[in-house]
């Protein structure tokens, strides 16, 4: 079983771990990675395959329509959520 993996996107620093800190609570088998921007969170999506992306509105370079449009650019194995919430992410 793969376990989740979540990116979690804010250049806020006690902002980014407030919310690692509630995913590991809620999910402790789940795998976080961080990001301070959309830039890094282009390069997150590239090398990882992110299931979760949990991202502030507003990032040094850019804003929430930034990172759904860098989560919709995604390789031809991507698999959108099951659930249907969301946006299509890597996975």
């Amino acid at each position: 079983m793969t376990l989740p993996l979540f990116l979690v996107v804010d250049d806020v620093p006690t902002s980014r771990q407030a919310v690692m800190r509630a995913v590991v609570q809620a999910l402790p088998a789940a795998r976080v990675l961080t990001a301070t921007s959309v830039a890094e969170l282009r390069k997150a999506l590239e090398h990882a395959r992110v299931t979760t992306i949990i991202a502030d509105a507003y990032l040094p370079d850019g804003n929430a329509q930034d990172v759904l449009a860098a989560a919709r650019v995604r390789p031809a194995t991507a698999r959108r959520n099951p659930l249907g919430r969301g946006a299509r992410i890597p996975g």
